[in-house]
């Protein structure tokens, strides 16, 4: 008898958990084509098919739904990494997923060929040169191509002038005598397009002056900002 009277007792406490629960527990229902973040667990397996690494993340995702299974399951479109795994989870490995613009990352616009290569479109004329070869002055010109890493090569001014003319907007060219910069330079440095970035470390260098193509009082006043 107190066994019984113990397990009666045991079942009226479980009862009245369960209802405070409930009260404040809403059932957790997904649509098809929305997205979830799904938990990492043992019992999921999605633990065990990410790779080893010494923090592992508490939800993967998001990934989408693309079909109820039943009242409390949901077919995920997962990854190729997560390919070994079996697509149908419970409602209670998954969490709901806002949508955030600022989750999306913008690529950059890059027009592929049909041999699956790209140009690289210059950043900026950094320097210049002349170089002399069998008796001729053939005008060169540093191009920057990633403002980043600070590659840059010499190419021939005169090509890149027909290439890509926006990289000269005015007529100045550098195998020219008779051209003096702004400021009185002896050894200019053509910047287009403006980069404060750059046209600050250029700014510091003492091998060298800068031209600057219009506005310089805007310009440096871009500069102080920084």
């Amino acid at each position: 008898e107190k066994v019984k009277m113990i397990q009666e007792k045991m079942k009226t406490a479980q009862s009245r958990q369960k209802s405070y629960a409930d009260k404040r527990r809403k059932p957790l229902e997904f649509t098809e084509e929305e997205h979830v973040f799904l938990k990492v667990t043992p019992t999921s397996g999605v633990g065990r098919a990410l790779k080893a690494r010494k923090l592992t993340p508490r939800f993967v995702g998001p990934h989408q739904i693309i079909q109820r299974v039943g009242p409390v399951a949901y077919r995920l479109a997962l990854p190729p990494s997560l390919s070994n795994l079996h697509d149908v989870f419970h409602v209670s490995q998954l969490r709901k997923y806002v949508h955030d613009p600022s989750h999306v990352v913008e690529l950059d616009d890059v027009q592929v060929k049909e041999n699956l290569t790209f140009e690289k479109l210059p950043v900026a004329v950094v320097d210049h040169k002349l170089k002399e070869l069998r008796g001729k002055s053939i005008a060169l010109v540093k191009v920057l191509w990633d403002a980043a890493t600070g590659e840059a090569t010499w190419e021939v001014e005169q090509q890149c002038r027909e290439r890509y003319p926006f990289l000269f907007p005015s007529k100045f060219v550098f195998g020219d005598e008779n051209f003096c910069c702004w400021g009185g330079c002896e050894d200019p440095i053509f910047i287009f397009p403006f980069s404060p970035l750059l046209i600050f470390s250029l700014t510091h260098s003492s091998s060298h002056k800068t031209f600057f193509p219009s506005k310089p009082s805007l310009i440096f006043s871009q500069i102080s900002l920084w």
